[in-house]
């Protein structure tokens, strides 16, 4: 008895992300590209190759937080933003490996130099899509990084988004109770 290759079917085509997903990411969520200007994008890749971090999730966070910030000063708690996190929390249960290596990509970073390809892209929570517009991006990405991967590590830690972790941090530190 000898063997033989036997050409299969080719396998279905898994979606062509084009590298943008090549880092480690919140885990479960669906993310989708969109167009960056060339200098915001240069901007951007800079300052996350300084901070050890990937292009798309700097841009993430940096929109997630200019989203609190908008939703702290919607509720008058805009004074509060600066006590938030000043020092990232550590989880309080345990994670799942994928939010583990998240954490670590998050928390053991490793400066680079400064990306070669132009960054034309990023890929964004699907679940952000509804609450961002072409004005707020350039504003929200030139924010404090640092900062929002702060909120970021916090948030993880306890099982939220920013947004959900940062209006509940933020209605303790007034003192507002919460319902449920």
């Amino acid at each position: 008895m000898s063997l033989r290759v036997v050409r299969s079917e080719p396998a279905y085509p898994l979606p062509d992300c084009g590298g943008l997903l090549a880092c480690a990411r919140r885990p479960g969520e669906l993310h989708e590209p969109i167009a960056l200007a060339a200098e915001l994008g240069e901007r951007l890749a800079a300052r996350a190759a300084r901070n050890g971090i990937d292009v798309s999730v700097a841009g993430t966070l940096l929109i997630e937080a200019k989203l609190l910030r908008r939703d702290l000063a919607a509720l008058g708690l805009q004074g509060l933003t600066s006590e938030l996190a000043q020092r990232a929390e550590l989880p309080a249960r345990p994670l799942s490996s994928a939010e583990g290596n998240y954490l670590r990509s998050l928390t053991i970073r490793r400066p680079t130099a400064t990306r070669k390809a132009p960054v034309a892209k990023l890929s964004l929570p699907v679940r952000l899509l509804g609450r961002i517009d072409a004005a707020l991006i350039p504003r929200a990405l030139e924010g404090p990084l640092a900062e929002a991967i702060c909120w970021e590590t916090s948030a993880l830690a306890r099982g939220s988004t920013i947004g959900e972790w940062g209006l509940r941090r933020a209605l303790e530190l007034s003192g507002r109770a919460l319902a449920g």
